[in-house]
């Protein structure tokens, strides 16, 4: 629900489409020419905002983030 929420923000500001694929599971996102420009835009302050996250937590805890996120990711939660 969290995922059809946000898209539906990304649709509504013109960011996306989306497509309904064949099988009713599926569907293709298309960032539109809005979005792209967005995309552009943002991308500085993420990598600014990455950089400072990494600084601020070092490398060893950074990678540390990424092990629980990858156990996350392969547990049974999903």
């Amino acid at each position: 629900s969290t995922i059809s929420r946000d898209v539906k923000r990304l649709q509504t500001r013109r960011l996306i489409t989306v497509r309904k694929g064949a099988d009713p599971r599926n569907s293709e996102w298309r960032l539109t020419a809005k979005g792209a420009a967005f995309l552009e835009k943002i991308s500085p302050v993420w990598q600014e905002i990455h950089e400072k996250v990494q600084s601020l937590l070092g490398e060893y805890n950074i990678q540390q983030l990424d092990h629980i996120t990858q156990a996350i990711r392969s547990s049974d939660l999903n």
